[in-house]
């Protein structure tokens, strides 16, 4: 009988044979019989008759170990140390291939015993099956590494060499590592390099008046002392100006000022010292995104960013992790996931990816599975090009429906069902509504515990979450919700490790999380920019934490950024944890309703929202009501078309399902970016709206405010060409109206000057347009009020109007309320918002406004909303009294009818509607834009805008066309000027332009004007009841 067993080498004998029977010797696989190959039954005492026992005698026989003597040989490949000559049976070795060749077939060479019937065999052989090297297709895995010969060589196709072992400051070059300009290899080897410091050498600057000074790969020549830079900056020229000392970092050039100036790449300081310039921190470089800056003293320099490598054309090109095969025979658990992929596979192949990505396997589950065509695992592909571990999935016939309903009951198996959701939901396109309602289920199993989650648990469930974002069938799932709760408990639930910071980066989600809540300046993340993050997802480098607020488009550590969210110290203090999310879309935010109106006033006809959505949470804590001093704040890039639309700070509003804009603020803009602060916590987003209510409104105030301009500057010159519209009884209305025309006349030309983009995206510009606003505002109520003064003496106290109320009083009185009251008001402002450290007066946007505008912050409001509301609300009252005698105070001259009670009537309209222009009352309407119906809101605000940028225009008409007096002194100007330019034909021309001037002017009319010189608002009125076309005449 023979038994073979693969874990001893044995023989069996046959029992209860009889002396002299012999059996052959048999070895177990991988081993050889050594010695006679039979034993013969023997009597053990022969001496003994009584004995009746025998034994097997076989000599020194042995089994013995087969010995491999050839070294397995792999054509374009290697054996790792250790399979040699004499190897013995089951020696086992990893075959590697070289440079630019892939894998096929087992990872391994093994001793073994090829004759296995044969016994007497003692030599074995190299047992590597079908393995073999292949070279790499470049169009499969050479898209980056052969671009510029870096890393490959392509011939005929072919990828024939890769080097993914070059590493610091090392690249591929001619089929070797070689390392870059201005670095050296470690004892021969340039697979690592360090920097060379060229500044050892003694002919590195050694012109006269030149130092050097070292930088990473390179160095550069300054200038010692009693030198300065030539005017080309390549050499150092002898500073010849007295006295020759103008301190460090700087030097005379000009000798016949003996002027001292700074050097390039340094700056002057209020103290004339020269201090460096950061090109890096003020984004002056000209450094890429996909480079680091790095400033010096005096100059700055680039490196690539972690996961890319220079070439040698000086570009930054990614870097990657070549393809992988991991054997099926690694583990029982491969083996059994091998069995059920497609094709009997032997090996899970993984393709090459770029440096910080994530990728899937090409091995996938059969055809005849659950989960067909499901790939077998995932894994990143790290910045250093070395592969991470794999997450893998749980079988091939064990589908979302089996995964969801597994009872979890420990972390092993909460870690098993957390990669299996990331693994199946790796394929978005397929994955149905049911699917993602499954997929929500078995997350909330993970999460349904009080028990911490590792972070490998977490990272599975975000990188699953950022899966689902991308499946068609999201929406109709009616699981977004859901998922986004699941997304911030996840973040609560994570177990920080040693380092108290957390980062899940997916393609759609990253999710940091972090217990360092002490620091004074609160905690927030900011997102850096990475080439094609808006197409291949986010990067696993590109979210860091800051203790300070950041901007969108500003630089941090020499690297721009992209977005960021901060939460300031009064929010986070005593927090045990904070999280934050940086969402690449908006499908976990579905929406159909109407989206918030971006301006109190105006409808949004189509409006999207930013595609990244940031979110801070505090844990166990809701944060409401932060004071503005202390409120989140949040940049965005936002790009957008000034001319037709709208930007505004939103946040997810849970209780409507929709975006809201109540408690959060535009902070700062530009042109591509919007900077927002909130009182609460919550989602974050930026919406864009394209709003026709905004861009009718806008128009109608640049056409209005640029007639009125030009009608107040005729009117203007009116006063100063005209010298009989200003003198004797009628100086004082003049005056006033000089006045009011100058202040509205400034108020029109600062609100264009406002509506240019060049000015309102420069911080001072900006700001200085924001305080002459103010100043004009306020004058143009203050001189309007004066107006209203004025009437109402002349109604109330008309002998002390005539006799005592002198030119000079009105002057001094009116200048002083019109001019220098608005002035010193603006000014104490100005100052307290250049001292204060509180919410800016003048350098912030209306809060409703996405579009950013120069004027008062809507915290500071009142400012300028009670002074005008008080001066209206005088005028208004002013405006009761006159209408009031103007309607039953009949007034002998008032009420004297030239024609018929119709005509008085309608010169009774025109007398109201003079005084109504003249007060400014249409700035009421002003106070019913803040009322929430939209449609409502947008009518008042066509009604103000028209009104109040055309009040010069109707300032200038009730002025020109209503006054007889003023129209004949037009004519006699332009008879003078066309005498004196056409003096054949002047007075036939200027006859009959002044028959159609003078078509409302009878003759009787006529002549009666030319006895008496009237206001310059036109007829007189009694001063029991002032016709503000008749203000000129107090006196009278």
């Amino acid at each position: 009988m023979k038994l073979r067993t693969y874990r001893m080498p044995i023989w069996v004998l046959a029992a209860n044979s009889s002396i002299s029977t012999s059996c052959n010797i048999t070895c177990t696989n991988g081993y050889y019989v050594d010695g006679i190959a039979q034993a013969v039954c023997v009597d053990s005492r022969p001496s003994d008759t009584s004995n009746f026992d025998g034994e097997w005698d076989y000599g020194d026989t042995k089994c013995t170990p087969v010995i491999c003597y050839e070294e397995p040989e792999i054509p374009n490949g290697k054996i790792a140390p250790g399979c040699v000559s004499g190897s013995n049976f089951s020696t086992s070795c990893n075959i590697t291939c070289n440079d630019g060749y892939s894998l096929r077939g087992i990872a391994s060479a093994t001793c073994a015993d090829v004759n296995q019937t044969d016994d007497t065999n003692a030599i074995g052989v190299w047992d590597y099956g079908d393995t073999s090297c292949t070279p790499y297709p470049c169009d499969e895995i050479c898209p980056f590494e052969c671009r510029d010969n870096r890393t490959c060589l392509c011939i005929d196709e072919i990828c024939t060499e890769v080097c993914p072992s070059c590493r610091n400051n090392s690249e591929c070059f001619e089929l070797q590592c070689r390392c870059k300009s201005g670095y050296q290899g470690i004892n021969g080897d340039e697979v690592n390099c360090i920097d060379i410091d060229e500044c050892l050498d003694e002919t590195s600057c050694a012109a006269i008046g030149q130092s050097c000074q070292n930088l990473p790969g390179t160095y550069q020549c300054i200038c010692t002392e009693d030198y300065v830079p030539s005017e080309n900056e390549d050499d150092c020229i002898e500073n010849l100006c007295e006295p020759t000392d103008c301190g460090p970092n700087a030097g005379c050039y000009d000798t016949s000022t003996n002027d001292c100036s700074c050097f390039v790449g340094f700056k002057d300081e209020p103290d004339h010292e020269c201090s460096d310039v950061d090109e890096c921190a003020s984004g002056v470089s000209a450094c890429s995104d996909t480079e680091i800056c790095r400033n010096t003293i005096g100059s700055y320099y680039c490196e690539c960013i972690a996961g890319y490598t220079r070439t040698e054309n000086d570009v930054c090109i990614p870097n990657s992790c070549p393809p992988d095969v991991i054997r099926c025979s690694s583990s029982n658990f491969l083996i059994d996931l091998c069995d059920s992929a497609m094709d009997d596979v032997t090996n899970i192949t993984f393709p090459p990816s770029l440096a910080g990505y994530p990728t899937t396997s090409e091995t996938i589950c059969g055809e005849d599975t659950t989960n067909a065509n499901t790939p077998l695992g995932s894994r990143v592909c790290e910045l250093d090009g070395t592969w991470s571990t794999v997450t893998w999935l749980m079988s091939c016939g064990t589908g979302l429906s089996e995964v969801a309903s597994q009872p979890i009951e420990s972390e092993e198996q909460r870690q098993q069902v957390s990669a299996s959701l990331q693994i199946l939901t790796s394929n978005p396109e397929t994955i149905s509504s049911v699917d993602v309602a499954l997929t929500s289920g078995a997350i909330q199993n993970i999460t349904n515990s009080t028990e911490d989650i590792t972070e490998t648990t977490a990272t599975s469930v975000i990188t699953t979450i950022s899966n689902l974002m991308e499946s068609p069938a999201l929406d109709d799932s009616g699981q977004s919700a859901e998922l986004r709760t699941q997304l911030d408990l996840t973040a609560s639930l994570v177990l920080l490790n040693d380092s108290d910071v957390f980062k899940a980066v997916s393609r759609n989600v990253s999710v940091v999380v972090t217990s360092s809540t002490s620091t004074e300046g609160g905690v927030g993340v900011t997102m850096l920019v990475r080439p094609n993050s808006t197409t291949i997802g986010f990067r696993s480098d590109q979210f860091t934490l800051t203790t300070s607020s950041a901007v969108a488009g500003s630089v941090i550590n020499g690297q721009r950024i992209l977005a960021s969210i901060h939460i300031p110290k009064n929010a986070s203090r005593d927090a045990s944890k904070l999280s934050f999310n940086v969402i690449g879309n908006t499908n976990l935010f579905p929406t159909n309703s109407t989206a918030p109106s971006l301006e109190g006033s105006e409808v949004a006809e189509k409006t999207n929202v930013s595609m990244l959505v940031l979110s801070a949470t505090v844990e166990n804590r809701n944060i409401t009501d932060l004071p503005p001093d202390g409120r989140l704040t949040y940049s965005l890039p936002v790009p957008y078309d000034n001319e037709t639309q709208n930007r505004s700070c939103v946040y997810w509003l849970e209780s409507a399902g929709d975006w809201d804009d109540r408690g959060c603020y535009v902070d700062g803009s530009t042109p591509d970016t919007l900077t927002c602060s909130c009182d609460h916590l919550t989602n974050f987003a930026a919406l864009l709206g394209y709003i026709s209510g905004s861009k009718g409104l806008r128009y109608t105030t640049i056409v209005g405010c640029s007639i009125s301009a030009f009608a107040l500057l005729i009117l203007v010159l009116l006063f100063f060409c005209i010298p009989k519209t200003r003198t004797g009884k009628k100086f004082k209305s003049s005056f006033l109206l000089l006045n009011l025309s100058l202040a509205l006349l400034g108020l029109n030309i600062t609100i264009l000057v406002s509506e240019m983009p060049s000015v309102v995206y420069e911080e001072d510009s900006c700001r200085s347009i924001a305080v002459f606003l103010h100043a004009f505002l306020l004058a143009s109520c203050a001189w309007m009020n004066c107006e209203a003064v004025m009437l109402i003496l002349a109604v109330v106290k008309p002998i002390y109007t005539a006799q005592r109320l002198t030119d000079v009083r009105v002057v001094v009185a009116s200048i002083s309320w019109g001019w220098v009251m608005p002035a010193i008001f603006v000014s104490i402002v100005a100052l307290y918002d250049m001292h204060t450290d509180d919410i800016s007066v003048y350098e912030n946007p209306q809060e409703d406004e996405s579009v950013i505008t120069c004027w008062i912050h809507p915290d500071h409001i009142n400012l300028a909303y009670i002074p005008t509301a008080i001066m209206i609300g005088v005028n208004l009252i002013v405006y009761a009294i006159l209408t009031y005698q103007l309607c039953l105070k009949q007034n002998a001259k008032l009420g004297k009818a030239k024609n018929s009670s119709k005509e008085s009537y309608e010169r009774k309209l025109g007398i109201n509607f003079s005084i109504l222009m003249l007060l400014g009352l249409t700035w009421i309407f002003g106070l019913f834009l803040p009322i929430e119906d939209e449609t409502t809101a947008l009518a008042f605000a066509y009604i103000f805008t028209i009104l109040n940028s055309l009040q010069g225009l109707f300032l200038l008409l009730l002025y020109i066309v209503r006054n007889e007096d003023v129209r004949k002194s037009v004519q006699t100007k332009l008879t003078t000027f066309s005498e004196i330019f056409a003096p054949n034909n002047a007075t036939s021309t200027i006859s009959d332009q002044s028959g159609k001037l003078n078509l409302s002017a009878t003759k009787e009319e006529s002549s009666s004007n030319t006895d008496k010189w009237k206001s310059p608002y036109g007829e007189y009125v009694s001063t029991e009841v002032a016709d503000p076309r008749t203000t000129g005449n107090y006196n009278d």
